[in-house]
Order: structure tokens, then sequence, then C-alpha cells
């Protein structure tokens, strides 16, 4: 064997192993690109999980908020309306006229003589003419409308004026 024999043997050797890292080399770089795209995909599919998630846990942080909002208003509209009825009772009330009006406050005097001792009554200014009963003080007081009765000691009372039962 000659050196050109010699010479294209080991070229040729070479070539066969270069072919055979080439191919090694694509067959890596074809794993590495697989692995890579199924990577990518495992990770694609978790954040479309992970985002549906965000999406509905605020999607039901939105709609508990409207919830309560609406329910606020709600209450917000049924205290207007009790507020509103409160006040129309009140000047009703206040609008009766005195005989009804004495009547009344003799009937919430009888109720507070069943429970305390009744000492002192203190009613609102303009109902002071209207009770007149012995051995009882009437006075004027903080009160729209009914009356507060209390022992003579000061230490028991009862208080049935219109704001309270109301």
């Amino acid at each position: 064997m000659g050196i050109k024999e010699v010479t294209h043997h080991i070229g040729e050797e070479a070539k066969q192993k270069a072919k055979l890292l080439m191919n090694d080399a694509g067959a890596e770089v074809k794993r590495i690109q697989q692995q890579t795209t199924q990577q990518l995909k495992d990770y694609r599919e978790q954040q479309k999980l992970h985002t549906d998630l965000i999406i509905a846990v605020a999607g039901k942080k939105e709609l508990a908020s409207a919830e309560s909002d609406a329910k606020r208003q709600l209450l917000d509209r049924k205290r207007a309306l009790i507020a509103s009825v409160m006040q129309e009772a009140r000047k009703m009330l206040h609008e009766l006229p005195k005989e009804e009006r004495a009547r009344i406050l003799r009937e919430l005097l009888q109720r507070a003589q069943k429970e305390i001792e009744v000492h002192t009554v203190t009613v609102n200014k303009d109902d002071v003419p209207l009770i007149s009963v012995s051995g009882i003080v009437v006075r004027a007081g903080p009160v729209h409308g009914g009356l507060v009765a209390e022992t003579k000691s000061g230490t028991m009372s009862v208080d049935l004026s219109f704001d309270t039962l109301l």
C-alpha cells in the first residue's frame, strides 16, 4: 500500500467517522428539538390552566363583589324606606288631635303603672297640660311623644316614648 492508498484510506475513515458524527449530531438535534417541543407544549398547557384558574377566581371575586354591592344597595333602600315610614309615623302621631293624644298618654301611664310605682312622668312640652293625675309629677322633657315614667327614687323607669315604641 502506497501513500496514496493510505491517505485515501485515512480520508475514507475520516469521512465515515464524520458522517457518523453528523448522523449522531443530527439525531441529538432532533431529540433535543422534540424534547424542547414537548416541554414548550407542557408549559403552554400549564400556563393555560393557570390562566383559566386566574380568570375563574377573578370572575368569582367580581361576582361576589357585585352580589355584595347589590345586597348593600338593597339594605340601604330598606333602611331609607324604614326611616321614611318612621318619620311619617312620628309626624302622624304628633299631628293627632289633643283629645286623642291625651287618651294615648293615659293608656301609656296605666301601662307604666302596671310595671312600676310611677312618681314622675316626662312628656313633650305640648303634652304637659294633657296629663293631670294626683300624686304624679308631670314635667316637660326631650320626649317627642308618649312618656317616660320613673319611680320616686329615679332608679327605675319605663320608656314608653313614641320613639322607643316605634
